[in-house]
């Protein structure tokens, strides 16, 4: 009895001996892979221009006067806009309708602002790489305010007749848009993306195409075919978020509270929450390896990255890299998935159609018929075809009809349905569509039909 009871102590103890043995081993590993950072990135230098256009946008922002009455100016008046310049509501109109002398005088005022943004135009831009989770809100302030600010001026010149400066003044704001995702990532891609937007829509909406001359629409038409072949490809906005993520990874996990911040708000709570809601999240939050972290991150947008240079029809076929299982988080800060880079690829391509626009309305005033093909164009209208970027590298598609011209992108879904537009009946209950439920249907990746360029604009 005695001897069995010996024996079965020494087997705890040794049970006990082992077990310490292992988790003391564990802990030895857990800190080396908590201390071990990732090593041989490839995070490159930016080359920032000077001037660079970015500074020079920037330094009209505290130059603005009277920007959120300009914000109301361009707008339709609606029942909750002011009622006048100085009081915010009046039961017995409802709104105020700005007269063209107040628009003028918004106008007049912000002169100086304009001047120095065209100043900027003329210069390269590069989104400095200075906050890696939050960009400077001056971005979205700039970007939303000078469009107004352009399009106002625009509004005033279609008033007094002057019909290239108000289409010319629209082709500031898509140029300005173009510019806005150079050097940055996915959120300042959205900014331009919104600029760009809004001055093609405007040019639909007061119809400045039909008031253009032959030499008028010309110029408007190489104009925006410049703009257009400096549009920063997707998979650039793409790696600058990978990069900009990646070296904000290498900042945190310098930071020795490093843990405490991952398990709080990482990445001041743009990205990751990893509270930890069980023991096994905590004990992994508490063993994870930067190194491995990082590694996993890099990989899954290297190939994000790769797959984004595919043609469109390509993309759409590809699966998506794999998140790993064991990296809780990860999924939060991962970007840059089919759907969503869908926006510049219709972007692109409402661009191009509007490009080809132009150089239809010049040719067809020169002629007084529609050329029978868009290779009649160029060189003279534009300097080549435009690409339908939802293609393998083909041009966008035109016919003629028997009142004019059929102009149209295949769309999303990467097949020609021979000019029928995208069937948005059951999004916005209409059979056609105005410029932003263009955009807005051919964002859904499931959208079946073309993009037809005029089609109720």
């Amino acid at each position: 009895m005695t001897r069995f009871k010996s024996t079965t102590t020494f087997r705890l103890r040794k049970w006990y001996v082992i077990t310490s043995l292992l988790i003391i081993t564990a802990a030895v590993v857990i800190k080396v892979q908590a201390v071990s950072l990732p090593n041989g990135s490839s995070i490159p230098s930016q080359a920032i221009p000077s001037p660079n256009a970015y500074h020079t946008f920037m330094s009209t922002v505290p130059m603005e006067k009277d920007i959120n009455v300009i914000n109301w100016a361009v707008t339709k008046p609606r029942t909750d806009q002011p009622t006048s310049l100085d009081h915010p509501s009046d039961p017995a109109n409802g709104w105020h309708v700005f007269t063209w002398a107040e628009k003028a005088h918004l106008l007049a005022e912000n002169q100086p602002v304009i001047s120095i943004v065209r100043q900027g135009l003329a210069q390269s831009y590069v989104n400095p790489r200075s906050n890696y989770y939050v960009p400077d809100e001056s971005d979205t302030y700039f970007s939303s305010h000078i469009q107004n600010l352009l399009i106002l001026q625009s509004q005033v010149q279609a008033h007094q007749n002057d019909w290239s400066s108000a289409i010319n003044s629209c082709m500031d704001t898509i140029e300005i848009g173009s510019m806005l995702p150079h050097g940055g990532g996915l959120l300042e891609l959205s900014f331009g993306l919104s600029t760009e937007r809004y001055g093609r829509a405007h040019v639909q909406a007061e119809g400045l195409i039909d008031h253009l001359n032959s030499n008028q629409a010309k110029s408007a038409a190489q104009r925006l075919a410049a703009i257009n072949s400096g549009e920063q490809p997707f998979s650039d906005s793409l790696q600058e978020e990978a990069w900009r993520t990646e070296a904000g990874m290498l900042d945190e996990f310098s930071n020795p509270n490093w843990r405490r911040d991952f398990n709080g708000n990482f990445g001041n709570n743009l990205y990751v929450d990893l509270q930890p809601v069980n023991l096994r999240q905590a004990f992994y939050v508490d063993s994870i390896s930067p190194s491995h972290y990082y590694n996993e991150y890099a990989s899954y947008m290297n190939q994000r990255v790769a797959d984004s240079k595919l043609p469109w029809p390509d993309q759409i076929k590809q699966a998506a890299p794999i998140i790993p299982s064991d990296m809780p988080g990860l999924g939060d800060i991962l970007a840059g998935d089919t759907t969503e880079s869908l926006a510049p690829y219709c972007n692109l391509a409402l661009n191009r159609l509007l490009e080809v626009q132009l150089a239809l309305r010049a040719y067809h005033l020169d002629h007084g018929i529609y050329p029978a093909d868009l290779n009649k164009l160029t060189p003279a209208y534009i300097p080549a075809v435009p690409i339908d970027p939802f293609s393998q590298h083909q041009p966008l598609k035109y016919r003629l009809t028997s009142n004019g011209y059929v102009l149209y992108s295949i769309g999303a879904d990467a097949v020609d349905n021979g000019g029928k537009p995208i069937d948005n009946t059951g999004v916005f209950g209409h059979s056609h569509m105005n410029e932003r439920e263009i955009r807005e249907a051919s964002l859904n990746i499931n959208a079946k039909g073309d993009i037809v360029a005029g089609v109720n604009e």
